[in-house]
């Protein structure tokens, strides 16, 4: 909006209908590609392309991804514009595409070493226990070992049932719990794989796995953060589909 303000003035008559179209209904640039922005403002595509290029961005693309961080970062000014409802939704559904993004070979690899390991120990402090619980259901129905600790007693009880070829996940939104760390710098050597599904680029845990998988988080909606385990849950339902279809 501050690239957009200052360059009223010297507007072309297709720039001005498209400012017009950015400043009464700025979701639709969420929702619609250049063509249909370019019909809806009653323009073209070239002169879409031009505005924003005019802005300083190289193309469309680039300037919705600056608009979509704009509006979800700033929700008071809009959310009557499409109604809560709609305001929490979208932005759950930006985090889940925004999957796409996670190297696929990651995820790949984490099917794999599920699939060849003999015990598969979870982590899953305080409401991250969800997600482990939900990878429990979900793997056990394979056939495959699962348990669950959820606390510093039994995170230190597990280390007597893993060997070699166990694999360890530990589920955390910030991944950055202390019994966690503990466990994963002690028992090392046991040599266990294991992997970090966290929400935080910068966990404190991911220097003490082997792998670390990011997932994105939804964005604050005034003020109040969204749950980030249910992007965890859909990336089980994820984890399993790829499961079955490598059998």
């Amino acid at each position: 909006m501050q690239r957009i303000q200052p360059n009223v003035d010297s507007y072309t008559k297709s720039e001005k209908k498209i400012y017009e179209l950015i400043i009464n209904s700025p979701f639709l640039i969420e929702k619609h590609t250049i063509v249909k922005v370019a019909e809806i403002s009653g323009s073209s595509k070239s002169a879409v392309l031009r505005f924003c290029q005019r802005l300083g961005y190289k193309g469309y693309s680039e300037f919705r991804y600056d608009m979509i961080k704009y509006l979800h970062n700033s929700p008071t000014a809009h959310t009557q514009d499409i109604g809560m409802i709609a305001h929490i939704t979208g932005n759950y559904m930006d985090a889940l595409r925004a999957i796409n993004d996670i190297d696929q070979n990651r995820i790949k690899n984490l099917v794999n070493a599920i699939k060849k390991a003999d015990i598969i120990q979870t982590f899953g402090l305080f409401t991250s226990v969800l997600p482990a619980q939900y990878f429990r259901n979900i793997f056990q129905n394979y056939g495959k070992i699962v348990m669950i600790s959820s606390d510093e007693i039994t995170i230190n009880r597990s280390a007597y049932i893993l060997t070699s070829d166990s694999l360890v996940i530990n589920f955390s939104a910030s991944g950055s719990r202390g019994y966690t760390t503990s466990f994963l710098k002690d028992n090392k050597s046991i040599g266990f794989q294991s992997y970090l599904i966290t929400c935080n680029p910068n966990a404190l845990n991911r220097k003490y796995v082997d792998h670390t998988i990011v997932l994105p988080s939804p964005q604050q909606i005034n003020g109040n953060m969204l749950n980030e385990h249910a992007i965890m849950l859909v990336f089980l339902e994820i984890l399993a589909n790829m499961y079955i279809s490598e059998e």
